[in-house]
């Protein structure tokens, strides 16, 4: 009798879509999704960019390759605090971006 009220006390106090930091799953996972965005728009800008590359145009690919690992950050912190989304996200995505 006891345990079974325990369990219930803890079902009800805890969210069931609640990740470290607050946010809820949908949140945490749109977040991984623009991530993943972000880094297909850089793997873009790169694939476009010239070769030969002038002084001014290697410090936007610079600043490009800094955003790009600054995103790339991000994702695997949601990906290290969530379970859930780490399922959800499509691999291929990922490893494309």
């Amino acid at each position: 009798m006891r345990k079974a009220s325990f369990e219930s006390h803890v079902q009800a106090t805890t969210k069931p879509d609640a990740v470290e930091g607050g946010e809820d799953f949908r949140t945490t996972l749109q977040n991984a999704v623009s991530c993943v965005q972000d880094l297909e728009s850089f793997a873009r800008s790169e694939s476009m960019a010239p070769t030969a590359l002038s002084a001014k145009s290697n410090n936007q690919f610079t600043d490009l390759g800094s955003q790009r690992i600054e995103v790339m950050g991000k994702l695997i912190d949601i990906l290290r605090r969530s379970m859930r989304v780490r399922y959800e996200l499509n691999f291929i995505e990922v490893l494309h971006a």
